[in-house]
């Protein structure tokens, strides 16, 4: 299982990305953004993040 610091490494290497406040009303601990949207976020634990696609290239995974 990968943490947040490795998390947060891969999502600072994309273009345009900032680390902003989390949302606590999503109970996260991170978030990263691009334009000012939420796109991934660490949910407190640490053990689940949430990732946001575009509709048409977006599928489910659950483990």
């Amino acid at each position: 299982m990968i943490g947040l610091n490795e998390v947060r490494a891969i999502a600072m290497t994309l273009p345009e990305v900032e680390e902003g406040p989390p949302v606590q009303a999503a109970r996260r601990m991170a978030a990263f953004k691009v334009a000012g949207k939420s796109f991934l976020g660490v949910e407190r634990g640490g053990a689940t993040i949430t990732v946001s696609l575009a509709e048409k290239g977006g599928k489910s995974y659950s483990r």
